[in-house]
C-alpha cells in the first residue's frame, strides 16, 4: 500500500535518483547535494504536519534538520 507521501515524492526525476542511491558506496558530491536538497524539502513538509498536530519537540528537530540541509545546499552552491 502506498501513502500520499510516497505518491507525492515519487514524481520528479531528482526525487527518484535520491531513492536509488547505492547503499554503502561512495556517492558523488553532486548526489550528496541532491540528498540534502531532498531532505530540506521533506523535512519542511513533515514540519508542517507536526506543527499542525502540535508536536512541538518533533517540529523543532525537523526544523533544525531542514536548516542544516539548506545550509549544505547553499554552501555547495558557493563552492
Amino acid at each position: 500500500m502506498s501513502s500520499a507521501l510516497d505518491r507525492k515524492t515519487a514524481g520528479s526525476p531528482s526525487d527518484r535518483s535520491v531513492h536509488t542511491l547505492p547503499r554503502g558506496r561512495h556517492i558523488t558530491p553532486e548526489q550528496a547535494v541532491e540528498v540534502a536538497r531532498y531532505v530540506a524539502q521533506i523535512t519542511g513538509e513533515l514540519g508542517l504536519m507536526t506543527r499542525s498536530a502540535k508536536l512541538d519537540g518533533l517540529s523543532y528537530f525537523l526544523e533544525m534538520a531542514r536548516i542544516e540541509a539548506q545550509t549544505l545546499v547553499a554552501s555547495a552552491g558557493r563552492g
